[in-house]
């Protein structure tokens, strides 16, 4: 048997283009139909500085189990670490 796969659906969002019916009223009125001329609101190039790192948990060969574990012994060392400083500190 054959199934016929689900085609993703993508929400449609209004006013991203200029449609044809604009245009023309633009090139009627005189206005050059550019994108020079568009409002930014139209064009979505992405962010000026794009992030390009991935998260530890979701890199490969990281088991989530031990990056856990040394994060709460981090956790630990620091605590520990600032009670020898405020002891320090009153001495």
């Amino acid at each position: 048997m054959y199934y016929q796969k689900e085609k993703p659906y993508f929400g449609v969002k209004s006013n991203l283009s200029v449609t044809p019916a604009q245009m023309d009223t633009l090139r009627e009125q005189g206005v050059p139909i550019t994108a020079a001329t568009l409002p930014d609101e139209l064009f979505n190039d992405g962010t000026d500085n794009p992030q390009f790192e991935v998260p530890l948990e979701m890199q490969r060969g990281i088991d989530i189990a031990e990056l856990w574990q040394n994060s709460e012994t981090s956790k630990k060392r620091l605590s520990k670490f600032n009670k020898q400083q405020s002891t320090e500190k009153i001495e």
